[in-house]
């Protein structure tokens, strides 16, 4: 049987241009654990993850986190 796909997502922090140019789109992740909040100029979109990381995670911990489902994947051989 197939198992459903999780989907992970890491907000990375704004790039020095961004932040000079005032990119005018700011990306938050409330506490819940599962929700990204894009807001622009004129509309925002609000979307759900099975996972969210927050601009402070590392790519260490996001590895860290997702690591036992990449294992368990491997030796099944999918």
């Amino acid at each position: 049987a197939l198992e459903g796909v999780r989907v992970c997502v890491r907000v990375r922090p704004p790039t020095e241009k961004e932040v000079l140019h005032n990119s005018g789109l700011a990306i938050t992740t409330p506490s819940d654990g599962q929700t990204v909040v894009i807001e622009g100029k004129d509309h925002t979109v609000k979307c759900r993850f099975d996972e969210v990381f927050p601009e402070s995670a590392s790519q260490a911990d996001v590895f860290e986190q997702v690591k036992p489902a990449i294992a368990q994947v491997s030796r099944r051989g999918v």
